[in-house]
């Protein structure tokens, strides 16, 4: 049983238990009077040397990629923390291009010296400040019986993602995964009633999608139908993944492998098949998708809500799921953390209580229903009940979170997974030198070994 769903029945069985308690029952007897157990004390002194009366007046800063929606409920949550928490912490926000500019800003300042206090930034941002000493190992936080906070309440395909050589430098601040979506209903009249689940199945699906295009009186359509190329990173993760293909041995990276081969080759020829197709122009994936020109897409979960009004938009019903990669069923999952800088004691655990607070159940459902990512915490799942029902695609896509993948955690994969989007857009490109997988795959171990120096 999937943990989500078993998280659900838990909670409904002690919900009718407790409804229980209270039910007269003539017939039982009237049970002896237990001894009285002392009631469990709250941890009173922490390990981490700093006392509560230190933490009044702290100032922290944040330094965040997020704009639009993410950055305004980021800013009313830290008015909210500054307006009510008991220590006196008082928290600023300042936003950043993106993520590759916060990552060259942080760079540029050093420890006590214009340095933020907490940085949303990618795992592998936090490697590369972990081995140049900067990032703030939280093992010490974590496990403190006044300031710590209970790891078993997140995934633990979240909660592993920051966790290197038993260093833990970062806490997980949004986590997202890159899936397909399946047109259930076009797949339905082609005479397939589930969705692929091996790679022959989907060059089935797919190629039958095409063939419907192909038959009709418009030849403007004949390359589509099938599925919809997006060359992201993710997506070629996800795939080679799928093939039981890996982009690491050891803690070395190599492309160049039978797996990899087969999958990029599988790829490669459903295109040239016209089994598979790119947008062009002005047109997006969301649109197409929805507007019947592909029969499968990849996306991520910030794409579900666009893709639910394009659907709107172009007056189409359609039941449209989300699944996994076919094969080796996968999905690749990735997200940012929240990474504290080291400055002093006091900074350092102010920096934590707000970091803390921020992946309450409160604010992750909040961050859930304004983002539309997955939730971070188990306990979150029952605060959105009402949020999963009107959000198909979403619940599916959480429950696809037990055939999640973690990305390579190396500081490298910065740069190495830019490289590899580079590698898969050439092969499925016009470009003549890039046609052949085996050639792109060993130009890339070739370029990996060059970046990873």
């Amino acid at each position: 049983m999937r943990p989500w769903v078993v998280l659900t029945v838990w909670l409904a069985v002690a919900a009718a238990s407790c409804a229980r308690v209270g039910a007269p029952n003539e017939s039982a007897p009237t049970p002896s009077p237990s001894p009285a157990r002392p009631t469990p004390q709250r941890p009173t002194e922490s390990r981490l040397a700093v006392g509560t009366a230190e933490l009044d007046g702290q100032r922290v800063e944040i330094w965040h990629p997020w704009f639009g929606v993410e950055a305004d409920l980021l800013q009313t949550l830290v008015d909210e923390f500054n307006a009510g928490n008991e220590w006196g912490i008082l928290v600023a926000a300042t936003g950043h291009a993106n993520l590759s500019s916060l990552f060259e800003n942080v760079a540029a300042t050093s420890a006590g010296a214009g340095s933020p206090d907490v940085v949303v930034a990618l795992p592998e941002h936090a490697i590369a400040w972990h081995e140049q000493s900067r990032a703030v190992d939280l093992s010490p936080y974590v496990g403190d019986p006044v300031y710590g906070i209970d790891g078993s309440d997140f995934p633990i395909l979240f909660w592993n993602q920051d966790l290197v050589g038993g260093a833990r430098l970062a806490l997980p601040a949004q986590r997202s995964a890159r899936f397909l979506l399946w047109n259930a209903s076009l797949a339905g009249e082609l005479g397939f009633d589930s969705p692929p689940s091996t790679a022959e199945d989907f060059q089935a699906q797919t190629c039958a999608a095409n063939q419907r295009l192909r038959s009709d009186a418009t030849p403007q359509n004949d390359r589509q139908g099938g599925w919809l190329i997006q060359t992201d990173a993710m997506t070629a993760y996800g795939w080679l993944l799928a093939f039981q293909g890996s982009v690491l041995e050891g803690n070395d990276y190599r492309f160049l492998s039978p797996r990899n081969i087969a999958a990029f080759e599988f790829l490669k020829a459903l295109q040239q098949e016209t089994c598979a197709w790119l947008v062009e122009g002005t047109e997006t994936p969301r649109s197409a998708f929805a507007e019947r020109k592909a029969i499968i897409r990849t996306a991520g979960l910030e794409d579900l809500t666009a893709q639910t009004r394009a659907f709107s938009t172009a007056a189409n019903a359609d039941e449209w799921r989300a699944i996994s990669f076919p094969g080796d069923a996968v999905v690749p999952v990735y997200g940012t953390s929240y990474v504290l800088l080291k400055s002093s004691a006091k900074r350092q655990l102010a920096a934590w209580v707000f970091v803390r607070w921020l992946t309450e159940p409160g604010q992750d459902r909040r961050w859930v229903e304004g983002a539309h990512l997955l939730p971070l915490r188990r306990s979150t799942i029952p605060l959105l009940a009402t949020y999963r029902s009107a959000h198909p695609q979403w619940a599916e896509a959480v429950e696809l979170l037990e055939v999640g993948h973690l990305q390579p955690q190396l500081a490298s994969w910065r740069t190495l997974k830019v490289m590899l989007e580079d590698g898969f857009t050439c092969l499925l490109g016009p470009t003549p030198l890039c046609q052949q997988a085996p050639v792109v795959l060993a130009q890339m171990e070739s370029t990996s070994r060059e970046l990873s120096d």
